[in-house]
Formats: C-alpha cells, structure tokens, sequence
C-alpha cells in the first residue's frame, strides 16, 4: 500500500515500489494500492484504505521533504495502527526532497511515523530512500521494532542501528 501527499510524492513512491518489485520479485507476490491524502479524507474512502493498511504488509508514506503531515491523515492512520500489532509488516517512510540541497525530512514527520510503527509493532524504514539516479536508488534504514523479513536485507543494505 502506498499513501502519498502530492502527484510528485506518489510518483516517487512508484518508483521505489517499481525497485522494490524488480529486486523481490522472485521471492514475493505483490499487489498494491495507492491512497493520496486528500481521498483518505472522505470517510467511505478512508475506511477502506483503513481495512487496507490493516491487510498490508508493506505501507509505504510519501512526502514532500520538509512538509508536515496534515491532521487529517494523521487521524487515518490511528485508525488502523492498533490493528497492525501481531502481524509481520513494515512501514516505510518515502520523502521526496523538496531542493537538491534539503536531503532531510521533517523531524515531526520522523518521529509520528516511528512511533505509529512502534505501536504498531512494524518495522519502521525512515529517512529511506535518496535516488542516485534514473536507474539506482541507495537505501538507508532505521529498526525500530524487529529485524526485516528474510530476504530484504539485500534490498535495504545494512540497516543503521535504531533510537537509543
């Protein structure tokens, strides 16, 4: 499942599934659903991508860099994180630098997704993904709950080592 807060964010999140599929493929079965802000909002519609986020082992949050996540998606995800805990499940942050030069995300934006995954007893990925270029894509990762299922470590590299 992909969230995504902007056409920009949600293409680069594309490509990062795009990267992901073409790494695993072999391994695993995917399917996907992306969910922009805004259309969570709607309540029918945000209770159905509840129930999806629910299913999924893999949610991936895009953003702009430096950009806060709005309230109301926020409110969304409390509505399905409690449901997330015995599941194996990673919740992975995608943030799509605004400039060249802001290669970092928003601290706020860092903390609420680690905690939602510790909640949620799901893997957390942060500061994830900076893309190199057309072609590759270097992954950075944080642990917050439990090591990544067999077989994404080769994807991910190794991980740095979590919050102390």
């Amino acid at each position: 499942m992909v969230a995504y807060e902007s056409f920009e964010s949600g293409l680069h999140a594309a490509q990062v599934y795009q990267h992901l599929v073409e790494m695993l493929d072999h391994d695993y079965a995917f399917e996907v659903d992306f969910w922009r802000f805004e259309v969570l909002q709607v309540p029918s519609i945000g209770e159905l991508g509840a129930n999806k986020a629910v299913q999924a082992d893999l949610i991936l949050v895009a953003v702009e860099g430096n950009s806060m996540l709005p309230v109301d998606f926020q409110l969304w995800v409390e509505k399905w994180v409690e449901k997330k805990v015995g599941q194996d499940s990673a919740l992975v942050l995608v943030a799509r630098p605004l400039h060249e030069s802001s290669a970092h995300v928003s601290a706020s934006i860092l903390a609420y997704l680690r905690g939602v995954a510790a909640r949620g007893a799901m893997t957390f990925i942060s500061d994830s993904v900076t893309v190199l270029s057309r072609t590759k894509v270097e992954y950075r990762s944080e642990q917050a709950v439990r090591t990544l299922p067999e077989g994404a470590e080769a994807l991910l590299g190794s991980p740095a080592p979590g919050p102390q």
